[in-house]
């Protein structure tokens, strides 16, 4: 009788309740090390494995393979941003934000994703959206909403009297968008020594336009 060649998921016992969840928590966490050391194209899932601790059993349970992971990193890196936009919408609505300080704050918060765990990935996965649909797909998705939500943010600030309602705020969180995502992603990547903060950034936009 012959031998079957094992698969990846019979190598170990499926991890149960909570230590499946502590394990799939590790691997996300192991994958962004690896992708900030070794970038996102070279990272192997061997390398994850070893960086996690778990079994190549265990890794094959939660992912079949390192698209997976990726979008798993991408959904919660967007979701974060998402999130906070959404509890920045309902806090606008309530208190008497300016339009200044909430974008100083998303921008902060965008700096904090892109520059955490797995830093310079968003690079990475803005080249591999390029040549993989489903990548691409999950971000156009994500890069809607938190557009939808800006201009909900630019609603909020028309009624309040912030900002001209002649002003098309579909058109405006589009700009926006721009401004807080590759804007200042980049120019805080590339400028080196010459790059500003967050809060810096958007009060010297802030003055621009104002003149």
């Amino acid at each position: 009788m012959t031998n079957k060649k094992a698969t990846p998921q019979a190598e170990t016992h499926l991890p149960k309740g909570s230590k499946a969840q502590v394990s799939k928590t590790a691997i996300v966490a192991a994958a962004r090390g690896c992708f900030a050391a070794k970038g996102l194209f070279d990272s192997s899932m061997q390398d994850i494995q070893t960086a996690a601790g778990i079994s190549r059993g265990a890794l094959y349970y939660h992912f079949k393979s390192k698209d997976d992971i990726i979008k798993t990193v991408i959904e919660q890196n967007l979701g974060l941003m998402a999130s906070r936009i959404e509890t920045i919408v309902r806090e606008s609505e309530e208190n008497q934000l300016t339009l200044e300080k909430i974008l100083i704050e998303l921008t902060a918060f965008s700096e904090q994703i892109t520059f955490g765990p797995g830093r310079g990935m968003a690079f990475h996965v803005w080249s591999y959206s390029m040549v993989n649909n489903e990548i691409r797909q999950i971000m156009v998705d994500f890069f809607n909403r938190i557009q939808s939500l800006l201009e909900q943010v630019i609603n909020v600030m028309q009624n309040k009297g912030h900002i001209s309602k002649k002003l098309a705020a579909n058109v405006a969180a589009t700009a926006l968008f721009g401004l807080i995502i590759p804007g200042f992603t980049v120019q805080r990547s590339f400028l080196a020594e010459r790059s500003i903060d967050a809060k810096t950034y958007i009060e010297t936009m802030f003055t621009i336009f104002k003149d």
